[in-house]
């Protein structure tokens, strides 16, 4: 597979500033500021690669397209390449690579829009990490995803519906959050939805939701894996049961790749290589049409979604990603063989608005009301896939109440991104806080419910009149309130 993303690593080193000249140059300075969306610090940094996959992801960077090419100047200076990178994961820079004579092959020149001795501390020695083309990209949906305008205007639709009370005739001790969903047992019906990897920040934030997963009993499903398929050197971000060997896994790949580069025996080395439970295809044709160079041949996907299912040896589940699954969409998909959806309806974040974010555009617009409600979606998955079928619901879900509604709806376990996205960000410890409090917010609901046990919970809801629903939705508790 050719490469379409990665990530360079290599120490600070003083000397050549070779590139520096070049940028100050008024011409190349305003090609900069279009890449960083900024004027360029009149600088660069300068990094020695480290020897093997650095080098070889240098080499993959440019022997891409993502190159610009800029020609000699009259005053004298050279031609050049530039390449977008994310420094660190978190700052926009530019590689410039002058073409002259002997300029080693192990050197890089970074340009960025302020100091990055300055933003990230750096001295002759320190280890710096960049990353480029999708592996760049997923640094950058991470800090669009915090952006307040990422999420959905429109609410998950559990607002519409309460838990049915009862008189509990046993002791709240006793309550049991427990359940179980492809042969693992959950502490409690949650887990943590797909998210990121490839990154430069990938790794920690997997490793971070990983041991808080195993801490508090839940699952966990990691970001797509199209990049460690492409790279294997990026595997370690996706290969978490060093930290959490007990807890269900979901590996994850992009349904509408089987029209392209995804096979079986990739789909098999993707479960396999990071020992998941299970394989969640994603489906995201609002995602793809609204991205850049998106995917968008979805013809023939259900026919070759049941040729893989045929005779594949773990469990698959066709997931959204955050549209929701309509109930034509769930009627074509339930005879194809899968062991599962997850709805991941309309109510969290909006990957229309995360493209608008990194766009810099406005992310309000008339293609805001295209998509399924959470609950909408999960009602309609439970009428309608095959008995057996686990069905999960996630998109938008923020508390343990929401996870109660979820499961009385029929839920086999509620997913959530964005808040464990948020304490994975601060440390492991701020994500188990988090879980702890959604524990107790599911263990109130049952409690109030008289459900004793998460079987007994479902069923116990009821639709809610106008006059019943909150003016405005509640946010998520923080960790420990």
């Amino acid at each position: 597979m050719k490469r379409s993303g990665g990530r360079l690593r290599g120490t600070v080193v003083s000397g050549r500033q070779e590139a520096a000249g070049f940028v100050s140059m008024p011409w190349v300075a305003a090609r900069l500021a279009l890449s960083l969306g900024a004027e360029p610090f009149p600088g660069t940094l300068n990094l020695r690669l480290e020897p093997g996959e650095p080098l070889d992801a240098w080499l993959a960077l440019r022997a891409s397209s993502l190159g610009v090419e800029l020609p000699a100047g009259e005053d004298g200076f050279c031609a050049a390449t530039l390449y977008p990178v994310m420094v660190e994961g978190e700052e926009p820079g530019v590689v410039v690579l002058p073409h002259v004579e002997g300029y080693p092959e192990d050197v890089v020149e970074v340009v960025a829009r302020s100091s990055l001795r300055d933003r990230f501390g750096l001295r002759d020695g320190t280890t710096v990490a960049m990353s480029w083309g999708s592996a760049a990209m997923k640094d950058r949906q991470l800090d669009a995803c915090l952006h307040a305008a990422a999420e959905s205007t429109r609410g998950n639709g559990l607002s519409s519906y309460g838990l049915v009370g009862d008189l509990p005739d046993f002791d709240l001790a006793a309550l049991d959050t427990s359940t179980h969903v492809f042969g693992r047992r959950l502490a409690m019906p949650l887990f943590v939805s797909s998210m990121t990897g490839g990154g430069v920040r990938s790794g920690e934030i997997n490793r971070r939701l990983a041991e808080a997963a195993q801490a508090t009993g839940i699952g966990m499903a990691v970001g797509s894996q199209r990049l460690m398929l492409e790279d294997p050197a990026l595997a370690a971000d996706f290969r978490v049961r060093r930290w959490a060997p007990d807890i269900l896994l979901f590996a994850d790949l992009g349904l509408v790749h089987l029209n392209y580069w995804l096979t079986r025996d990739r789909c098999l080395r993707a479960v396999e290589e990071i020992e998941a439970d299970a394989l969640m295809l994603y489906i995201n044709p609002l995602h793809e049409a609204l991205q850049a160079r998106g995917d968008l041949d979805f013809s023939g996907l259900v026919e070759k979604l049941a040729a893989l299912c045929d005779d594949f040896p773990y469990p698959i589940v066709v997931k959204e990603v955050g549209s929701g699954l309509s109930r034509a969409a769930l009627l074509r998909i339930a005879g194809s063989g899968v062991a599962g959806v997850d709805v991941a309806g309309r109510g969290g974040t909006d990957w229309g608005r995360v493209e608008a974010v990194l766009a810099g555009r406005s992310p309000v617009g008339p293609l805001e009301e295209l998509g399924v409600a959470t609950a909408d979606s999960l009602v309609a998955a439970v009428e309608v896939m095959p008995a057996g079928a686990v069905v999960l619901a996630s998109g938008g879900l923020r508390n343990g109440v929401e996870v109660a509604k979820a499961v009385a709806l029929g839920a086999g376990a509620a997913g959530m991104a964005l808040p464990f996205l948020r304490w994975a960000l601060e440390s492991t410890e701020q994500v188990i806080g988090g879980v702890r409090q959604i524990e107790r917010e599911l263990r109130v609901a049952m409690w109030y419910a008289g459900a004793a046990d998460v079987s007994a919970l479902r069923g116990r809801i009821r639709a809610v009149s106008p006059r019943e629903r909150p003016a405005r939705r509640s946010s998520p508790t923080a960790p420990g309130v």
